[in-house]
Protein backbone atom coordinates (compact mmCIF):
# COMPACT_ATOMS: atom_id res chain seq x y z
CA UNK A 1 0.00 0.00 0.00
CA UNK A 2 1.30 3.49 -0.84
CA UNK A 3 0.08 7.00 -0.27
CA UNK A 4 -0.19 9.69 -2.91
CA UNK A 5 2.78 12.01 -3.29
CA UNK A 6 2.15 15.47 -1.85
CA UNK A 7 1.04 18.21 -4.23
CA UNK A 8 4.02 20.40 -3.33
CA UNK A 9 7.30 18.79 -4.36
CA UNK A 10 10.09 19.56 -1.92
CA UNK A 11 13.61 19.85 -3.19
CA UNK A 12 15.94 16.95 -2.55
CA UNK A 13 18.19 19.11 -0.36
CA UNK A 14 15.25 20.11 1.83
CA UNK A 15 14.16 16.47 2.09
CA UNK A 16 17.70 15.42 3.07
CA UNK A 17 17.90 18.16 5.70
CA UNK A 18 14.54 17.08 7.16
CA UNK A 19 15.69 13.46 7.23
CA UNK A 20 18.84 14.47 9.13
CA UNK A 21 16.82 16.56 11.61
CA UNK A 22 14.35 13.75 12.27
CA UNK A 23 17.18 11.22 12.59
CA UNK A 24 18.37 13.33 15.53
CA UNK A 25 15.52 11.74 17.51
CA UNK A 26 17.03 8.27 17.07
CA UNK A 27 17.86 6.48 20.30
CA UNK A 28 21.56 6.32 21.15
CA UNK A 29 23.67 4.84 23.92
CA UNK A 30 23.08 6.98 27.03
CA UNK A 31 21.50 9.64 24.76
CA UNK A 32 24.95 10.68 23.48
CA UNK A 33 23.92 11.14 19.81
CA UNK A 34 27.28 9.95 18.51
CA UNK A 35 26.71 11.16 14.96
CA UNK A 36 26.92 14.25 12.81
CA UNK A 37 25.14 14.76 9.50
CA UNK A 38 26.43 16.76 6.56
CA UNK A 39 23.71 17.84 4.18
CA UNK A 40 25.01 18.32 0.66
CA UNK A 41 22.91 19.35 -2.35
CA UNK A 42 22.38 15.77 -3.51
CA UNK A 43 23.41 13.55 -0.60
CA UNK A 44 23.39 13.17 3.16
CA UNK A 45 26.56 11.98 4.90
CA UNK A 46 26.67 10.32 8.32
CA UNK A 47 29.80 10.68 10.44
CA UNK A 48 30.65 9.07 13.77
CA UNK A 49 31.64 11.61 16.44
CA UNK A 50 34.32 9.76 18.37
CA UNK A 51 34.77 12.39 21.09
CA UNK A 52 31.24 11.53 22.27
CA UNK A 53 32.12 7.82 22.56
CA UNK A 54 31.95 6.48 26.11
CA UNK A 55 35.30 4.71 26.67
CA UNK A 56 34.27 3.11 29.97
CA UNK A 57 31.11 1.46 28.64
CA UNK A 58 31.92 1.27 24.92
CA UNK A 59 35.70 0.93 24.51
CA UNK A 60 35.55 -0.67 21.06
CA UNK A 61 32.86 1.69 19.69
CA UNK A 62 30.32 -1.06 19.04
CA UNK A 63 27.47 0.79 20.78
CA UNK A 64 28.50 3.97 18.95
CA UNK A 65 28.21 2.16 15.62
CA UNK A 66 24.80 0.73 16.57
CA UNK A 67 23.60 4.18 17.59
CA UNK A 68 24.78 5.65 14.28
CA UNK A 69 23.05 2.81 12.45
CA UNK A 70 19.81 3.70 14.19
CA UNK A 71 20.17 7.31 13.02
CA UNK A 72 20.86 6.07 9.49
CA UNK A 73 17.72 3.93 9.63
CA UNK A 74 15.63 6.88 10.80
CA UNK A 75 16.91 9.09 7.96
CA UNK A 76 16.16 6.37 5.39
CA UNK A 77 12.63 5.88 6.70
CA UNK A 78 11.93 9.63 6.63
CA UNK A 79 13.08 9.88 3.02
CA UNK A 80 11.00 6.85 2.03
CA UNK A 81 7.93 8.31 3.75
CA UNK A 82 8.37 11.51 1.72
CA UNK A 83 8.47 9.53 -1.51
CA UNK A 84 12.21 9.59 -2.21
CA UNK A 85 14.06 6.59 -3.58
CA UNK A 86 17.61 6.31 -2.33
CA UNK A 87 20.89 4.48 -2.47
CA UNK A 88 22.88 3.98 0.72
CA UNK A 89 26.66 3.78 0.43
CA UNK A 90 28.06 2.22 3.60
CA UNK A 91 31.66 3.06 4.55
CA UNK A 92 32.04 4.99 1.28
CA UNK A 93 35.61 6.30 1.68
CA UNK A 94 38.41 4.38 3.45
CA UNK A 95 40.36 7.65 3.78
CA UNK A 96 37.65 8.92 6.16
CA UNK A 97 36.94 6.14 8.71
CA UNK A 98 34.42 8.29 10.58
CA UNK A 99 32.30 8.64 7.43
CA UNK A 100 29.95 5.73 8.00
CA UNK A 101 27.42 6.16 5.22
CA UNK A 102 26.09 8.36 2.49
CA UNK A 103 22.48 8.53 1.34
CA UNK A 104 21.93 9.60 -2.25
CA UNK A 105 18.40 10.46 -3.37
CA UNK A 106 17.66 8.65 -6.64
CA UNK A 107 14.32 10.20 -7.53
CA UNK A 108 10.67 10.22 -6.61
CA UNK A 109 8.88 6.97 -5.82
CA UNK A 110 5.56 6.10 -4.18
CA UNK A 111 5.82 6.40 -0.40
CA UNK A 112 5.25 3.03 1.29
CA UNK A 113 2.52 3.08 3.90
CA UNK A 114 4.84 1.27 6.34
CA UNK A 115 7.43 4.08 6.12
CA UNK A 116 4.76 6.69 6.81
CA UNK A 117 3.61 4.67 9.83
CA UNK A 118 7.17 4.32 11.14
CA UNK A 119 7.75 8.09 10.93
CA UNK A 120 4.58 8.60 12.96
CA UNK A 121 5.99 6.15 15.54
CA UNK A 122 9.31 8.05 15.60
CA UNK A 123 7.46 11.21 16.56
CA UNK A 124 6.02 9.44 19.60
CA UNK A 125 8.87 7.14 20.64
CA UNK A 126 12.24 8.89 20.47
CA UNK A 127 15.26 9.87 22.51
CA UNK A 128 14.47 12.44 25.20
CA UNK A 129 16.11 15.86 25.03
CA UNK A 130 19.46 16.12 26.78
CA UNK A 131 19.04 16.02 30.54
CA UNK A 132 15.47 14.74 30.38
CA UNK A 133 14.17 11.25 30.88
CA UNK A 134 10.76 10.03 29.88
CA UNK A 135 8.60 8.05 32.24
CA UNK A 136 6.15 5.30 31.52
CA UNK A 137 6.42 1.85 30.10
CA UNK A 138 7.41 1.10 26.55
CA UNK A 139 5.39 -1.81 25.22
CA UNK A 140 6.34 -3.52 22.00
CA UNK A 141 3.68 -4.25 19.45
CA UNK A 142 3.65 -6.73 16.59
CA UNK A 143 5.21 -4.22 14.18
CA UNK A 144 8.06 -3.50 16.60
CA UNK A 145 9.05 -7.17 16.68
CA UNK A 146 8.88 -7.54 12.88
CA UNK A 147 10.67 -4.29 12.00
CA UNK A 148 14.22 -5.53 12.77
CA UNK A 149 13.74 -8.46 10.36
CA UNK A 150 13.38 -5.99 7.49
CA UNK A 151 16.82 -4.61 8.39
CA UNK A 152 18.51 -8.01 8.68
CA UNK A 153 18.51 -7.85 12.48
CA UNK A 154 16.79 -9.81 15.22
CA UNK A 155 14.89 -8.55 18.26
CA UNK A 156 14.66 -10.87 21.24
CA UNK A 157 11.88 -10.12 23.70
CA UNK A 158 12.96 -11.23 27.16
CA UNK A 159 10.80 -13.07 29.63
CA UNK A 160 10.41 -11.63 33.13
CA UNK A 161 13.03 -14.10 34.45
CA UNK A 162 15.46 -13.13 31.68
CA UNK A 163 14.97 -9.45 32.49
CA UNK A 164 15.90 -10.15 36.11
CA UNK A 165 18.99 -12.11 35.04
CA UNK A 166 20.02 -9.32 32.70
CA UNK A 167 19.52 -6.71 35.44
CA UNK A 168 21.68 -8.74 37.83
CA UNK A 169 24.40 -9.11 35.18
CA UNK A 170 24.27 -5.39 34.39
CA UNK A 171 24.52 -4.54 38.08
CA UNK A 172 27.53 -6.82 38.46
CA UNK A 173 29.15 -5.31 35.35
CA UNK A 174 28.53 -1.81 36.71
CA UNK A 175 30.21 -2.71 40.01
CA UNK A 176 33.21 -4.21 38.21
CA UNK A 177 33.48 -1.16 35.93
CA UNK A 178 33.29 1.21 38.92
CA UNK A 179 36.29 -0.56 40.50
CA UNK A 180 38.32 -0.44 37.28
CA UNK A 181 40.27 2.81 36.86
Amino acid sequence: MTREMPQTDRSVTTALAQAAATAGHAPSVHNTQLWRWWVLPDRLELFAVRDRQLPATDPDGRLMTLSCGTALHHARVVLASEGWGMRVDRLPDPAYPDLLAGIVATGRVPAPFEAVRLVQCMQVRHTAAAGQRRTGTGRFGEGDVQAPDAEGARLQILSADQVMELAAAASKAEAVAADDP
